[in-house]
């Protein structure tokens, strides 16, 4: 295990004590448990996350730059070579 998976492993531990503490006294011990893995999780899978050589937060910084500081706007434009064929018959057809 590496050093970035055990300090999230033991955030997502901390998350997971810190809900349980919080939440047992007014939802139950089920519900409660229920709710300590789903808030420990994201925190758990942060630490072995991997895409195109990214970490978790690498790939949460760029995805924020590209949809929401710098978003692109796409434009299409259908290219209809035909109808430019014809238009360009015309015109040498004219002279």
């Amino acid at each position: 295990m590496s050093l970035r998976q055990f300090v999230c492993s033991l955030l997502a531990v901390g998350v997971a004590v810190g809900l349980f503490f919080w939440l047992n006294p007014l939802l139950g011990t089920e519900t409660t448990g229920w709710l300590c893995i789903l808030g420990a999780s994201p925190f758990a899978a942060c630490g072995f996350f991997h895409y195109h050589g990214m970490t978790a937060e690498q790939f949460a910084w760029a995805w924020v730059k590209s949809e929401i500081l710098f978003p692109k706007r796409l434009v299409f434009r259908s290219e209809n070579l035909y109808l430019e064929l014809l238009r360009e018959e015309c015109l040498y057809s004219k002279h």
